[in-house]
């Protein structure tokens, strides 16, 4: 026997090993690969054991939703602008306040729109979304804006050092780009998440 918790409500209970083929006892969650954390088994209680199976998300699923993203926001950046952009222009000093209009629409926009939709009861982004997949913490719980906030600004570094820091989705263990192994971040599939 060995004791898993669910990740659902967290209880904690007694199932037949290799993989749980039941219910959780408390809240009814299917344990089905991916939905349960193994905490201890065969005699082993000193220390908690965490075992989750996922399926991540790869580099070039999430390159494609990159692409995705991107194109969508250039095309809202582009739209606010030029709604905005004929008051600018009209008026008298109006070509730097669209400039300036534009660079901080470049800089928040992006920053908002991935912060808040991975941090979201989706945990996706549009791109994400139709790719199937999300973003959580190790435990394949959701983050909080803090976090997803942290995640992408970390964006940074992996770009400075050449894209060394996305390019690693591809050949760490987890999928990991480097401004996910900051953050403490996966990209998995969708059906993992944690109804």
């Amino acid at each position: 026997m060995i004791e898993i918790r669910c990740l659902k409500c967290g209880t904690i209970q007694e199932v037949e090993p290799p993989q749980p083929k039941d219910i959780c006892i408390n809240c009814g969650h299917n344990l089905s690969k991916g939905s349960w954390m193994r905490v201890s088994g065969f005699g082993e209680t000193e220390s908690i054991v965490e075992k989750l199976i996922f399926t991540y998300g790869g580099f070039w699923k999430r390159f494609a939703t990159y692409v995705l993203d991107s194109v969508l926001l250039q095309f809202v950046i582009y739209i606010l602008a030029l709604v905005f952009g004929f008051k600018f222009f009209l008026t008298e000093g109006g070509l730097g306040e669209l400039t300036a209009m534009w660079v901080i629409l470049s800089i928040l926009l992006p920053w908002i729109y991935f912060a808040a939709m991975e941090s979201s009861d989706t945990r996706a982004t549009v791109g994400k979304l139709a790719l199937g997949i999300i973003v959580s913490d190790l435990h394949g719980k959701q983050i909080t804006f803090g976090r997803a906030s942290g995640r992408y600004f970390g964006k940074i570094i992996s770009g400075i050092i050449l894209g060394v820091g996305f390019i690693m989705a591809g050949f760490t263990d987890k999928k990991q780009s480097l401004h996910d192994i900051i953050s403490d971040c996966l990209v998995i599939d969708k059906k993992h998440k944690n109804e």
